[in-house]
């Protein structure tokens, strides 16, 4: 197993310290849940990507919805970020975490706003429902991070892990209580994950011509 303890990440740490710190001032790292207000102040939608509200999106990704959830925000940030840090570097960490976190915000406005503007109170519900959190930012780099690990099981455990997202998103869809959050939730982890493998794939194929320069130049 890789020790992450015996290097400094320093995007992971500055990341879970801005998390830290926003849960400070909103209280959420304190075990109180965020409060409607707060949510409505600080938490995303895909509406607010036709809005072109960008602090909201990224400031979002910076909150959670406190208590339990606070802190596996955190240590899932820590592992996931941390891991892609390692395999590609403190800059591909940054953009796949950003970078996914406002792709994904897409994808979720374009498959939102057409069930919206057809009338459907689900797709309605999930175009306008705010929420917040890191995970589409940092399962983004947990796709980044499997692709980049060359591990020969890496397609097993990216098959697998989308998988497990997929049945969660169905199970959110085809419940007996359908709520906006969850599926919102779910959705954009399911999208995130192979957004964050492309990404690998594209370290992947532009290290080798990086490093075959650098052997030229040298």
């Amino acid at each position: 197993m890789l020790a992450l303890r015996a290097t400094f990440y320093p995007f992971a740490a500055t990341t879970c310290a801005l998390i830290g710190v926003t849960g400070f001032f909103t209280l959420t790292a304190t075990g109180r849940n965020i409060t409607a207000h707060t949510l409505q102040q600080v938490g995303w939608a895909p509406r607010d990507l036709v809005a072109l509200d960008i602090g909201r999106m990224l400031f979002s990704a910076l909150v959670t919805n406190g208590g339990v959830v606070f802190w596996m925000a955190l240590a899932l940030t820590a592992l996931f970020v941390g891991f892609a840090e390692h395999y590609a570097g403190s800059p591909m960490a940054a953009a796949t975490f950003w970078g996914v976190h406002l792709a994904t915000l897409g994808v979720m406005l374009a498959v939102s706003l057409p069930l919206h503007l057809a009338g459907d109170s689900l797709g309605t519900l999930v175009y306008a429902t705010r929420d917040v959190g890191p995970s589409a930012g940092y399962v983004g780099c947990l796709g980044l991070a499997i692709v980049c690990s060359k591990r020969r099981e890496r397609w097993w455990v990216l098959g697998a892990t989308a998988a497990v997202l997929a049945l969660v998103l169905a199970r959110s869809l085809l419940g007996s209580g359908v709520e906006a959050v969850d599926v919102s939730a779910n959705l954009a982890h399911a999208v995130a994950l192979p957004l964050g493998a492309a990404a690998g794939l594209l370290y992947r194929r532009r290290a080798p011509r990086e490093s075959l320069r650098a052997n030229r130049s040298a």
